[in-house]
C-alpha cells in the first residue's frame, strides 16, 4: 500500500508540473505524437523512476535522479530550449514544494480537528489538492490575463517567489510551535488555525 501511494503521489506531482506549464507558460507541445498520449507515457516513465527511488534507499541520488528524469520528460512534452525547461522547472518544481507544504500543514490541521489518523494517505490527498488549487488558479489566470512566465520578468518572479516563502514559513511556523499542541484540546483554536492558514 506505501509503494503504491508514493508511486501515485510522485506521479501526481508531475501531473503539476505539467498543468503548471501548460497553464502559465508560453511553452509549446510537441506534435509527432498526440498530447495526452504522450503525457501518459511520461507519467509512466516516471512512475516507473518512482519505483526504483522508493526501492533505492539514498536520498540525494534519488533527487538528482528525480530532477533529471523530470527535466527530460519536460523536453519531450515541450519544444523549448533544455536550459529554459530547465530553469523552468526548478522554479516550478521550488514553488510546488512550498505549495506543497501549507496544503500538507492544512491537512494535519483538520486531521487533528477531527482526531483522524491520515499519514499513509497524506503524499496523495496533499499532491491531488494542490493539483486542483493549480489547476483552478491556472484557469482563472490564463481567463483574465494574456501574460505568461515566461514575460513576467525577472523581479516579478523573484518577487512573487520571496512572498511564497514568506506565506510558507508563516503557515509552518503556525503549525511547528508547541501551540497547536497544547491547544490539541481545544477544537476552536484548531478552527482558527484552518483559518488563518485559508487567510494566508
Amino acid at each position: 500500500m506505501a509503494f503504491f501511494i508514493f508511486v501515485l503521489a510522485d506521479v501526481i506531482h508531475f501531473i503539476k508540473i505539467v498543468v503548471a506549464c501548460d497553464m502559465c507558460t508560453s511553452f509549446k507541445r510537441r506534435k509527432f505524437i498526440d498530447n495526452r498520449l504522450l503525457t501518459v507515457i511520461s507519467c509512466l516513465i516516471v512512475a516507473g523512476v518512482s519505483a526504483f527511488i522508493y526501492v533505492f534507499d539514498n536520498h540525494i541520488i534519488e533527487t538528482f535522479i528525480y530532477v533529471f528524469v523530470i527535466i527530460l520528460m519536460m523536453l519531450m512534452l515541450y519544444k523549448e530550449k533544455i536550459h529554459i525547461i530547465s530553469m523552468v522547472v526548478m522554479w516550478i518544481l521550488f514553488a510546488l514544494s512550498m505549495i506543497d507544504i501549507m496544503v500538507g500543514t492544512l491537512y494535519d490541521i483538520l486531521m487533528k480537528l477531527f482526531e483522524l489518523n491520515g499519514d499513509i494517505i497524506s503524499n496523495v490527498v496533499v499532491s491531488s489538492v494542490s493539483l486542483i488549487m493549480i489547476f483552478l488558479m491556472g484557469r482563472a489566470y490564463r481567463k483574465n490575463n494574456t501574460a505568461t512566465l515566461n514575460s513576467m520578468g525577472v523581479v516579478n518572479i523573484i518577487g512573487f517567489t520571496i512572498l511564497l516563502a514568506i506565506d510558507t514559513f508563516v503557515v509552518t511556523t503556525i503549525i511547528a510551535q508547541p501551540f497547536v499542541d497544547s491547544h490539541i484540546g481545544s477544537k476552536r483554536n484548531i478552527y482558527l488555525l484552518a483559518v488563518v492558514f485559508v487567510i494566508i
